[in-house]
């Protein structure tokens, strides 16, 4: 299908939105949910109903929240006549966010906490479960389009923002070029509704979100050992990097401060597990828009889209490219032991997992067991030896650290990844 066609023909519309469009097609394809927030009068909705426009095909709930709207203004109201008969509160789903396959949420943050935390299942397992009296229901939910003109990030929020993995910041347009060509598209349509020339058939979205959902036994893309390896290790050196810049940017900014900041004075937006695990579906999105199977090095590129804010000025989008420009070149030797790591990652993690119930015996059985699987082979060890690639040097610390937390306990013997057993 021609989807990047027409997502590159949007960002001929929409001068300044090429890196949120970006941004939404990786989510589209990944079966994933944005938010959008900024000042007013920055085009969000149009852009949004532009996005969803472009597929025959699909429902779409297009609502306004406000802070009085309850549960059944989203999802349906209940049906008078089952609640008089027998008394039993069965929801009417029909065009509610449970029954369409896109949904744009505008004014997403002014709606009641209660309201937000009940979108939650629709959102994450796209699954409805409103009412005691009704069985649950498969909710098609693709993709949701929150959209708000400003941020409340507190306790009672902070899972329905989690579920909305792809976040942007929209600015205004500042350059003579693109004011003209806003211009130029705010004429041409009358400030109606951008419709593209060539709509493209629903099913055939579906289809490259179904390749991307898939598990691998059923056609889905393949992430390797090593893949994986390089996914978690790429976002642990952002955060990790991102973290000393906020303790650098505090430093300048309190130059005469006698102690380190704390925590909440360095505030470093967290990458949960339930995220860090949801940001494969953009490297295998990645993978699918190029036509591939398997995931390479270069697909985890695509990662930032759901870890920083696109369009915010914290520099976190620069310090990810250049994050990506040194980790992510491999030669043929550095990518076979970056399989080779990413298979002991596995072996490792499998007999922690055998030796959770912590005992001498079992300690030393998961030793032994440590001893006769992949990872005691010398050759391995000299491979790496010779094998430079700061991924590799942090896994390789990173493992060896486990390795030794989890054979230690007992008095046995220590495994190092260049010397072996000792």
């Amino acid at each position: 299908m021609d989807l990047r066609e027409n997502f590159y023909e949007l960002e001929q519309h929409f001068p300044g939105f090429q890196e949120v469009l970006i941004q939404a097609l990786f989510a589209l394809v990944g079966m994933e949910h944005l938010l959008w927030y900024s000042l007013p009068g920055r085009a969000k909705s149009m852009v949004a109903r532009a996005i969803f426009g472009m597929f025959d095909g699909a429902k779409v709930l297009t609502t306004q929240l406000t802070k009085d709207m309850m549960p059944d203004d989203v999802f349906g109201d209940v049906i008078a006549n089952e609640l008089i008969n027998s008394g039993r509160r069965i929801i009417n789903l029909e065009g509610g966010i449970a029954a369409v396959e896109f949904a744009y949420l505008d004014e997403f943050m002014d709606a009641g906490d209660y309201l937000l935390r009940s979108m939650l299942n629709v959102l994450n397992e796209r699954e409805y479960h409103g009412s005691k009296d009704m069985a649950s229901v498969s909710a098609p939910l693709h993709t949701a389009i929150a959209t708000t003109n400003f941020m409340r990030q507190r306790e009672a929020t902070e899972a329905v923002l989690d579920r909305l993995l792809c976040k942007a910041e929209l600015a205004g347009i500042e350059e003579l070029t693109d004011c003209m060509r806003a211009g130029q598209t705010y004429l041409g349509y009358s400030g109606k509704m951008l419709q593209l020339p060539h709509k493209l058939p629903y099913e055939g979205l579906k289809q490259l979100s179904d390749q991307v959902m898939a598990p691998l036994e059923e056609g889905g893309v393949l992430i390797s050992p090593g893949m994986r390896l390089l996914h978690v290790v790429l976002v642990q050196e952002f955060q990790r990097l991102r973290h000393e810049s906020a303790v650098a940017n505090w430093h300048q900014a309190n130059p005469d401060a006698a102690e380190e900041p704390s925590e909440e004075e360095v505030s470093v937006p967290e990458v949960t597990p339930r995220t860090l695990v949801k940001l494969h579906d953009m490297s295998r999105a990645a993978a699918v828009l190029n036509e591939r199977d398997e995931v390479v090095p270069e697909d985890n590129r695509a990662l930032g889209y759901g870890i920083y804010v696109v369009g915010d000025k914290s520099g976190d989008d620069e310090l990810w490219h250049d994050l990506c420009d040194t980790f992510l070149k491999f030669n043929s030797k550095q990518r076979q032991s970056l399989e080779e790591l990413g298979e002991i990652a596995d072996n490792v993690g499998q007999i922690k997992a055998e030796c959770s119930e912590v005992t001498n015996l079992q300690l030393h059985l998961g030793g032994q067991a440590i001893q006769f699987a992949d990872l005691g082979k010398r050759k391995l060890a000299d491979r790496l030896r010779n094998v430079d690639h700061p991924v590799l040097d942090i896994a390789k610390k990173r493992l060896d650290d486990e390795i030794s937390e989890l054979t230690s306990q007992s008095g046995h013997c220590k495994f190092d990844l260049l010397k072996g057993w000792s």
